[in-house]
This record gives structure tokens, sequence and C-alpha cells, in this order.
């Protein structure tokens, strides 16, 4: 597996914006599953809620979700000639130039996370980093869905990237086993692991992984009746509780 060059990466999308949104913006028309997923995403947000799509390239998943409700949405992405594409496609929506496994935002800020082959680029370090990352944005009860494709810790590398001149990057698939253990690793338990196929002809040949995972709230034991003047402290953590 290639190390993750961010440089790289930037040129890229930067070099191919225009191609890969006439290529990618209506590409969940023959992907009903990832529908499915971003819809059932957004009807369990919160109305008011604050959301994020990290790797939104050109923006299209980002103007998904704001369609099934998540009116407060930002796409973030390292591309600024992507995320320029991005405001001219959908000008109703918010876009950032920010690194996802670095946003510089407050801890606990935002409701919802969305990364849909934001990491494809990653080295398991680069993931891990973005776990964490996303875990301290996060308010408690706040969810985080990303994919990726699964492999043998194999790499693609393209020098033409959509037929682009000097738009060159290394693609990452990863072994499901590992990204849990990512997810141990920052003390997260995920709600689901889904696999699919690809659709034939539709996408590139690889299956997928889906994964999402909630921010667990603290709670503190409940003071107890007393008749007398007490004072109950918690002296460990074996004194709060995480819900399960």
């Amino acid at each position: 597996m290639e190390r993750y060059n961010i440089d790289e990466v930037q040129n890229c999308y930067n070099l191919a914006a225009q191609e890969y949104s006439a290529k990618f913006s209506d590409e969940l028309e023959g992907k009903p599953f990832d529908r499915n997923l971003l819809t059932r995403f957004a009807k369990s947000a919160v109305p008011t809620g604050k959301y994020l799509d990290l790797g939104t390239a050109t923006g299209h998943i980002a103007d998904y979700l704001y369609k099934q409700g998540l009116k407060n949405i930002t796409g973030v992405d390292i591309a600024e000639q992507a995320l320029a594409v991005a405001r001219l496609n959908y000008p109703y929506l918010k876009f950032e130039n920010r690194n996802i496994f670095d946003t510089k935002l407050e801890d606990e800020t935002i409701d919802g996370i969305v990364c849909f082959y934001g990491i494809v680029h990653f080295t398991y370090k680069e993931i891990n980093r973005a776990i964490g990352e996303w875990k301290r944005i996060l308010k408690p009860g706040g969810k985080a869905l990303f994919s990726f494709h699964i492999g043998d810790d194999d790499s693609i590398r393209v020098e033409k990237f959509l037929d682009k001149e000097n738009a060159k990057a290394t693609w990452n698939n990863f072994r499901v086993e590992r990204i849990v253990v990512l997810l141990n690793n920052n003390k997260i338990e995920y709600d689901e692991v889904i696999i699919r196929y690809p659709y034939i002809n539709k996408e590139h040949p690889s299956k997928r992984c889906y994964i999402q995972f909630t921010k667990k709230r603290i709670t503190f034991p409940k003071f107890r009746t007393l008749e007398k003047l007490d004072i109950l402290h918690i002296r460990s953590e074996k004194d709060c509780k995480i819900d399960e």
C-alpha cells in the first residue's frame, strides 16, 4: 500500500474537477443501495443539526443529503477547484476547504458526518487519524457513516485520472477487519458494518464496505435519596457508565 501524498491527491482533483463532476454528479441514480443508506441517515437526523459531507469533491453527495432534509449540510474537501465546481453546481449549499483528518473545528459541534469514499487515498495511519478526528468533533449521540473499497491492502495507481493529463493518484483497498480494529483503537463501537458487491457496468468492480457508528453519551449515576446530608462523589471511571 502506497503512502498518502496529500499534494498529489489535491492536484489530481483540482485538475480533473470538471471531468469528475460530469462523470459522478448523477451516479446515485444507478446505486439504489447507496441512496437508501443516505436517505436513512438523513431521515434519522436532528432537523436543526449541523452535518458534514467529508471528501465532497464536486458536491453530489452533499446535494443528495440536502434534498433528503439535511438543510444544514456543508461539503468539505481539500481541492479548491473541485469546490469551485461544487459551488457552481449547487449554489444553495455550503462548501469549505478543510482536511478531513484535521478539520480545525471545535470539539463536539457536529451532529453527523458522511464520508463516502473520502478515505480511499489514505493508508491506515490517516484513517486512524480521521476516525479520531470525527469522534472529537461529533456531539454525543452524533453519527458517522463512511465507505471504502475492500481489498487485501492492495493499491491501484492512476496516472491520468478521467483521462486528464497530470491528474495522478493512488487508490487503496482495505481489509474490513483492520478498519474495525481502528474503531476499537479509538474506543468506538460500530452500529453496523455492511458489505456489498459492485453494480455491474456502473462502477469500479470492487466490493464496498459501509460502516456507521454513534458517538456514545456519558451518563452519571443518579443521586440516591438521603435522610442526612451526604454527597456522592465520582471517584473513578468505574463510577460513570457508557451507554450501550
